[in-house]
């Protein structure tokens, strides 16, 4: 367990290709990898695009 950041098994994951676990890094730099944060953002692209 590395960080103390995050929440859950933050401590504890590494993302593919990086040192840090999830607790050690920026909130930012998280979601610049994180499932969620991309799975958000192609939603709110597909909703905006719907809209027009």
């Amino acid at each position: 367990m590395r960080g103390n950041a995050g929440f859950g098994y933050d401590p504890i994951f590494l993302a593919d290709g990086h040192t840090q676990t999830f607790a050690e890094m920026s909130l930012e730099h998280k979601n610049q990898i994180s499932h969620r944060a991309l799975a958000l953002a192609q939603l709110k692209n597909f909703l905006l695009g719907q809209k027009a």
